[in-house]
This record gives C-alpha cells, structure tokens and sequence, in this order.
C-alpha cells in the first residue's frame, strides 16, 4: 500500500501532532502494509521521530531526505539494503531488526548514532560489521542473532568490542574495561589469530 495524506494525518493527530501536518515532529506508521512512504518527504519534512516498524517496505529511499530524523524504527520490514540511510546525519537511534540485510551500507557514515539494531537479518561476513568502528558515537548495539553470530560466536563479539570505542553495551551485555582486556587478549591468541584469518 502506498502511504497517502489521510493516514499519515490521522497517524500525526494520534501521536499527539495539533498542528500544521508539514511541522509534524512525531510520527508512529507501524502496521499499515505499506510499501511506498514516498509522501512523507513532501509531506512531513521536518519528522524527527519516524516509525515505520511492522510494513513491507524493500527501499530506505526516500527516507535519506528526511534530514531531520533523530529516531528511525525500520524493524520487521523487507528491507534488503540501506544504502542511502547514510544520509542522515544527525541520527541517534537506528532499528532495522527484522530484515533481509546482508550488509550495513551507509551507516557507517552516521557520526551521531548511538543506538544500533541489527537482529534478526541476514548478516555473515565478519568484515562488514569491522566498519562500524567507524561509527564514532555508538553506545548501543544489538546483532545477535544473524548467521555472522552463528558462524563465529566468540570472535564477532570480541572484534566488535575491540574496534568500537565508545560501545557501552553488546547484544545486551554490558562493554567495560574488564570486556576490553579479554578481547584484546583473545584477538592475539593462537585462537583468536587463526579464527580472523578463517574470517577473512
């Protein structure tokens, strides 16, 4: 279904929204089958909290126009990639559980996000999650359970923990010094050493 004027009106009124439906700051567009969100642009350009949780969207476009979005639930959807979510730059809180991903794309380009989920897609490849250092304010972040989990169950926990600074918590584990030393040790282990060549 394509998004038209009248459910994203009753959505803005429902999160609270009196006001002009372009000022719109809050918008929950969970569980409406939709498939195109291409009106929200022209729309609702200033959104700064966007849920498009539990639809049958494929495409992040043209989500990356929304340059005002600090929360973006994309969980339970189709989506199979987020090339141009890269975009958003002043993100905060990211959730696309529930997918077809097998990659991360462009979120490695959101120097403001610190909340990330990812379960539940279709992520295996050790060296695509190794970008995400480059996400320099994550805090937060939820893989498990995609095949990568799966395929290397201690190494993609340590590797992670080794290569994002400022992570606090790991699939639901809290990150400190104590985390950080035995991932250091683990990743210059004969284990460890073998297990990230076995990975590529």
């Amino acid at each position: 279904m394509r998004l038209d004027r009248a459910v994203l009106a009753q959505a803005a009124l429902v999160s609270g929204e009196v006001g002009p439906l372009e000022d719109a700051a809050d918008l929950n567009l969970s569980n409406k089958e939709l498939e195109d969100v291409s009106l929200l642009v022209e729309e609702t350009p200033y959104v700064e909290n966007l849920n498009l949780a539990f639809n049958h969207l494929q495409r992040t476009s043209p989500l990356q126009k929304l340059s005002h979005l600090t929360r973006l639930n994309l969980s339970h959807n189709a989506l199979l990639d987020v090339e141009r979510l890269g975009a958003l730059k002043d993100l905060n809180v990211l959730n696309l559980s529930k997918n077809k991903l097998t990659s991360i794309g462009s979120i490695v380009e959101m120097q403001e996000l610190e909340e990330l989920w990812l379960r539940d897609n279709q992520i295996a490849e050790l060296p695509a999650l190794q970008h995400l250092a480059l996400c320099s304010s994550l805090k937060r972040l939820v893989l498990k359970p995609n095949p990568v989990c799966r395929l290397y169950p201690e190494l993609y926990y340590h590797l992670l923990v080794h290569l994002i600074s400022t992570l606090e918590v790991l699939d639901g584990k809290r990150v400190g010094d104590a985390e950080r030393e035995a991932a250091d040790k683990y990743l210059n282990s004969t284990e460890g050493k073998q297990q990230l060549r076995e990975a590529g």
